[in-house]
């Protein structure tokens, strides 16, 4: 009955306000969740034309920058909470300070980010990754890294206005700063009038030019229009407070190291699969660009989730979360039984989209029916850490997500790929099974939680 009533929620007619509140931030967010996937597909287009080398230069370059990126993104998922809790109660002033606050931190973080970044180009020549592809490398990380303050601030930008209800203005930001990515990229990869042509590590700094000019973008418009006048961003702001920043990354630190351990999981899967063959290896990751854009799904819904509920905590409104804990898994369902449709009949079509070889063909398509065996567990412990995330519980989390996919995904998926005649398949076993220790865990905690909170 509890799984009935949970798949048939969204439906309830006592659900439709919340329903109707959870998809209009749901939708533009995940349009804009789409929009900066697209970033990366971008660039490995316009450096792939240019060169191959230097393509697989900015891919080893990418997969250390990413690593950095969602760690600080991360910690900064703290202000979608704190923020979204803030407006739930009404309190403008608190709400102000909480913003300004949010930035100071912002700066610290993304600077720090930065610095790891730039350090990151000395440990070249330790993981084996071949000479030649060196300079391109360090030119894009040297590119990158100072788009990291950037990337932090507007991750708090971006939380004010999501969660006032204007989604839709940094939807439009991010597709306008996609469109500009193209003329930037071709600027610095191609050369132009003066630019001298830095083929891939150019776009290190195309994308560092177009992160400040989105962030710019959106603090013009947070600060001049009329709406969110009464936030007063551009006076009375207060001093650094380190009480409140402490608190900023005690909330902040647990949801960026969590992401941090789920993300690494496939980004170790490369070095784990590779001694396996080009083959396997190759396969691997037309299947993991396939499903890392099917993700943006459950995530733009747990985002989405997490500014609600922020929301309904800052209100008190306790009864009411229980509500959109059960809307929300009951979306999930639906959403990947549609996701797992298009998986499991279309694999073989999206797989030629990548590639014409039919061995590759044939192991990635296999590949995609794991994706299809984990799309409901991955999407249930997703939004339960975006309900954790909402009511400021985000510790449990991060122990589970270090236990499930340290302790568990990556020992056993190193095992069946090396030990067993699965091969490649074993690793995405692992993930399955990884996958699903996580949503059971991520979803008996959050009831522990909505139990402990206050009657309303």
């Amino acid at each position: 009955m509890a799984v009935l009533s949970t798949i048939l929620a969204p439906f309830s007619r006592h659900n439709r306000a919340s329903l109707r509140a959870l998809l209009a931030m749901f939708v533009p967010m995940l349009i804009t969740q789409f929009s900066q996937a697209a970033y990366g597909l971008v660039d490995s287009i316009m450096v792939g034309r240019h060169s191959t080398v230097e393509l697989a230069a900015i891919s080893v370059g990418v997969g250390i920058w990413f690593c950095v990126f969602l760690l600080v993104v991360g910690i900064m998922q703290a202000a979608a909470s704190l923020i979204s809790a803030k407006v739930g109660q009404g309190d403008v002033l608190q709400l102000h300070n909480t913003i300004v606050q949010l930035l100071y931190v912002a700066v610290v973080v993304g600077g720090l980010g930065a610095l790891v970044v730039l350090a990151l180009q000395f440990v070249l020549p330790f993981i084996g990754t071949p000479s030649q592809l060196h300079p391109t490398i360090k030119l894009y990380l040297q590119g990158v890294a100072l788009s990291m303050p950037a990337i932090t601030v507007f991750a708090v930008l971006r939380s004010v206005a999501e969660s006032m209800g204007k989604a839709k203005w940094v939807t439009l930001i991010v597709i306008a700063s996609l469109l500009l990515l193209v003329p930037v990229n071709a600027a610095f990869i191609y050369g132009w009038g003066l630019l001298p042509a830095m083929g891939g590590g150019g776009v290190g700094v195309a994308n560092t030019i177009v992160a400040w000019v989105s962030t710019l973008l959106l603090w013009v418009l947070l600060c001049v229009h009329p709406y969110f006048k009464h936030l007063s961003l551009t006076t009375l702001w207060p001093k650094w407070q380190w009480a409140q920043s402490k608190s900023i990354l005690l909330l902040g630190l647990p949801i960026g190291l969590a992401i941090f351990f789920e993300a690494s999981l496939f980004c170790l899967a490369a070095p784990i699969i590779a001694p396996l063959g080009t083959v396997p290896l190759a396969s691997h990751q037309i299947a993991l660009s396939v499903t890392s854009q099917l993700f943006m799904v459950p995530i733009a819904l747990a985002m989405a989730t997490t500014l609600l509920v922020g929301k309904l905590y800052g209100l008190g409104q306790y009864n009411s979360i229980v509500n959109v804990r059960n809307i929300v898994n009951g979306l999930a369902i639906w959403m990947t039984v549609l996701v797992m449709l298009l998986l499991w009949l279309g694999n073989s079509l999206l797989v030629k989209a990548y590639t014409t070889d039919v061995t590759l063909q044939k192991i990635a398509s296999n590949i995609l029916l794991f994706a299809v065996a984990y799309q409901v567990f991955d999407a249930l412990q997703v939004v339960a850490a975006g309900v954790l995330r909402g009511i400021q519980r985000p510790r449990y989390a991060m122990w589970a997500t270090i236990v499930v996919y340290w302790g568990v995904g990556l020992p056993l998926g190193f095992v069946l790929t090396h030990y067993s005649s699965l091969g490649v398949y074993g690793f995405w076993l692992a993930v399955v099974v990884a996958l699903l220790l996580a949503a059971v865990l991520l979803q008996r905690e959050l009831a522990r939680e909505l139990r402990r909170l206050p009657a309303s």
